[in-house]
């Protein structure tokens, strides 16, 4: 026997070891009939699995801004704790570019002021 027709022969679920049978090249436990999870889990004795709970997503029960719009009041306040800091970091971006621009480039040598 060859290689390819011992695993044929070792795989083979009907007796023949006709390497043209498509089922001999299924393994028992693959083969059509096969059970699924719900019927393994019932035969195991375990409960049936349950929608899977993600934490992350959970939903926004705050109440809506108008009820045609689709933000809710939680979003609308985050929008603007979030907005609010970015215009921080730019005011303290541009107070640092002057400061550098004003004070630190003509100290320092990099450039001399035109006033």
């Amino acid at each position: 026997m060859g290689g390819t027709e011992q695993i044929v022969t070792a795989l083979n679920t009907t007796g023949s070891s006709d390497p043209s049978d498509a089922r001999s090249l299924v393994p028992a436990r693959m083969s059509p009939g096969s059970m699924g999870e719900a019927k393994r889990r019932s035969e195991q004795g375990l409960p049936p699995r349950g929608p899977q709970k993600n934490p992350s997503s959970a939903k926004d029960t705050s109440p809506r801004l108008a009820p045609w719009l689709p933000l809710t009041r939680r979003q609308a306040d985050r929008f603007v704790q979030v907005s609010t800091q970015g215009a921080w970091v730019g005011i303290a971006a541009l107070v640092l570019f002057w400061v550098t621009v004003r004070f630190i480039g003509p100290s320092v040598g990099w450039w001399t002021l035109s006033d």
